[in-house]
């Protein structure tokens, strides 16, 4: 060491005293993991309210049944499978002209409750033209349940639920980890030098 101990560029700095990180990296690390868990939880929450309040607005009828469905302009309506109804229901549409309308399959989207019971889309049809839609729905068995018809959920509700929550979880307890084992480091270093 030079005359004023400083160590010059290069020389060892073994033996010099110097003062331990303290623990609030520590304390850093746990916010951000327990923040990580909190934000998803909150997320979580506020999207399946925003999705059940979505479902609310959908036209019901128990199965087997009908219900008919205003379409004041061309739309896509969904038809969802509420309850116990556990087996694929055959679904018919008819125009406002009384003519068939083809009701196409589709992937469950995003599952939802009303009312105690999940639901799930089972099909979807056009409305070409305004009017009333008949939609009956049966399921050949004893099966009973309920069905609902409305619009698609908004993209923001089938993608956040999951993906997005599982994702704040993982930036959070990774930010975490990486801050405690910065700090587990420094502190072992000082610890050693000290």
């Amino acid at each position: 060491m030079s005359h004023t101990d400083i160590p010059a560029a290069g020389e060892p700095t073994r033996g010099r005293p110097g003062r331990i990180p303290s623990r609030r990296g520590y304390l850093l690390a746990a916010l951000l993991a327990v923040g990580g868990v909190l934000v998803s939880v909150v997320l979580q929450l506020v999207v399946l309210g925003a999705v059940s309040s979505h479902a609310d607005g959908f036209q019901r009828a128990s199965v087997p049944g009908e219900l008919t469905v205003h379409a004041a302009q061309a739309t896509t309506y969904y038809v969802y499978a509420e309850g116990t109804l556990s087996l694929h229901p055959s679904v018919r549409v008819t125009d406002p002209a009384g003519k068939g309308v083809a009701v196409k399959t589709t992937s469950s989207g995003p599952h939802y409750d009303h009312g105690g019971n999940g639901g799930s889309a089972i099909g979807t049809f056009d409305a070409t033209n305004p009017g009333d839609y008949r939609v009956a729905v049966g399921t050949g068995s004893d099966a009973q349940g309920d069905f609902a018809v409305g619009d698609r959920f908004p993209l923001w509700m089938r993608l956040l639920p999951d993906s997005v929550a599982w994702a704040i979880v993982a930036i959070g307890a990774g930010a975490g980890i990486v801050v405690a084992t910065v700090t587990a480091v420094r502190r072992r270093r000082r610890a050693s030098v000290a």
